[in-house]
């Protein structure tokens, strides 16, 4: 059975290649591709919403110490309906004719009118969405696993519930570290990540609907291999820690001289994007990047001393402006050079974080930048 994994086009790339990945190392007739294209995120006309914060708890535990993190809480998010959600799937679905029996799995950085991270079209009951963002509030590292956990969740659980209903009445209130765990306090999601299992009493519920006993083995499988990277990584990472880098701005380069003299190149507007935000430890939001045009064109006039002036502001204004998606795209071209080369934990450090809806920011210490001009 093919399940096909679109995108909206506010979700990189990567992380969907990440994801399949990570699906498709468990053995069964399940099979994950990569769906072609993406959605366009204006077409499913999302409102801007402002945040409650009363109601967004903000401290959260994100180590066995229980070392307490304070993450900026978003002050808008982007808001969509569930009805616009799957019929962006089915639509997609009748563009490339999916059959009937295959999945269409929609990811997606908006958030839902009902504050769900995933859920299937219970009407259609092989169509599905998943939320990419804000991950970060609830579980330590990226999104990879909790979005792959859900994606094999929500296939299993199309096939156990035939109503919203009949899945709220069979969802626990009180955690248990199973995959129907309700997590009405979502800071227990990492709970059922970390145990990867199914209870006794969904198992029964398995076992009445004559569920594929294959198909119940490969989700196990996929729960199995997320639990067993999460604890590792969790204990790898425990030893890391960011070292010093040096900003190479003759060479346009990112040197690493704790890991090995590692380098990352980028292009003179990636490197301007770069040095913006780490002037901002804050972080900046899209429309920020408007208010620093200024600063971005000192940047990459430092860079590109000989470019032609008109040339320089065009692509400066293209930039800052988000036109053709050039910010975004920049962005996701800075985090896929440094993962390649640093790998995803060390890269972790130095990555650009935050979904398109919040801050854009580079969390590490800036005693550690140096730069050499």
């Amino acid at each position: 059975m093919n399940v096909h994994i679109i995108r909206t086009d506010d979700v990189d790339d990567g992380l969907v290649e990440d994801v399949i990945n990570i699906l498709n190392s468990a053995p069964g007739h399940m099979k994950f591709l990569n769906g072609s294209g993406h959605i366009s995120t204006p077409s499913l006309e999302p409102v801007r919403k402002k945040v409650d914060v009363d109601t967004f708890d903000q401290v959260l535990l994100r180590d066995p110490g229980e070392v307490k993190f304070l993450l900026r809480i978003p002050e808008y998010t982007k808001v969509v309906s569930w009805d616009k959600l799957f019929n962006a799937c089915k639509l997609y679905r009748k563009e490339y004719d999916i059959g009937d029996s295959e999945f269409v799995v929609l990811l997606t950085e908006l958030s839902n009118k009902k504050n769900w991270f995933s859920a299937f079209d219970i009407e259609n009951r092989r169509d599905a969405f998943i939320q990419t963002t804000l991950w970060e509030f609830y579980i330590p590292g990226e999104s990879t696993y909790p979005v792959a956990f859900e994606i094999a969740a929500n296939i299993l659980q199309s096939k156990m519930f035939d109503s919203y209903d009949e899945l709220l009445e069979n969802t626990h209130q009180e955690p248990r570290g199973c995959m129907n765990d309700l997590n009405q306090d979502k800071r227990n999601i990492t709970f059922k990540l970390r145990t990867g299992d199914i209870c006794e009493d969904c198992q029964q519920i398995i076992s009445e609907k004559k569920i594929d006993v294959m198909h119940v083995q490969q989700v196990f499988s996929i729960f199995n291999k997320i639990r067993s990277e999460m604890l590792y990584l969790q204990q790898f990472r425990s030893n890391l820690a960011p070292g010093k880098i040096v900003v190479d701005m003759a060479k346009k380069a990112l040197n690493f001289p704790d890991y090995g003299q590692l380098v990352v190149n980028l292009t003179p507007l990636e490197m301007s994007v770069y040095l913006l935000l780490l002037d901002h430890v804050d972080g900046l939001t899209f429309p920020d990047f408007i208010d620093h045009m200024e600063e971005l064109e000192e940047f990459y006039k430092d860079l590109t001393p000989s470019a032609n002036l008109v040339s320089l502001k065009k692509n400066i204004e293209n930039l800052a402006w988000n036109n053709d998606g050039s910010l975004s795209q920049k962005i996701s071209n800075i985090n896929r050079k440094l993962v390649k080369v640093l790998g995803k934990d060390i890269a972790g450090f130095y990555r650009i974080q935050g979904a398109s809806s919040v801050r854009r920011s580079i969390s590490f210490d800036r005693n550690l930048v140096m730069i050499k001009e």
